[in-house]
């Protein structure tokens, strides 16, 4: 009887070996999958740094841009009053023209 406790506890023990052998397996798993999932949170982290960091660059050309564009518009309202001044300059000039042509007329008559 005691030679079947002792191959009843040695399968017992076996068992419980091959359980923890298992269980030791399974944790060293799961701590490849944590150093897998650390370097994959490093790595997307890494992407979002540059992302952002692209992002603020874009902005920046963005913002250059919009100044230019308004710069632009500025200059091209002062040379459209410029135009119309000339123009009303030009209009005005015609207008004394003929009146002088009209009064050279006149004064020949």
């Amino acid at each position: 009887m005691e030679n079947n406790q002792l191959q009843s506890s040695g399968k017992r023990l076996q068992h419980l070996e091959s359980e923890l052998q298992t269980k030791r397996n399974e944790a060293n798993a799961a701590e490849a999958k944590v150093v897998a999932l650390r370097k994959e949170k490093q790595d997307i982290d890494i992407e979002l740094q540059t992302a952002s960091s692209s992002l603020r660059h874009k902005e920046n050309e963005l913002e250059i841009k919009r100044n230019h564009v308004t710069a632009t518009e500025a200059s091209n309202s002062e040379l459209r009053r410029l135009y119309l001044n000339l123009k009303n300059q030009l209009d005005s000039m015609s207008t004394l023209s003929e009146e002088a042509s009209s009064l050279r007329i006149e004064n020949q008559s």
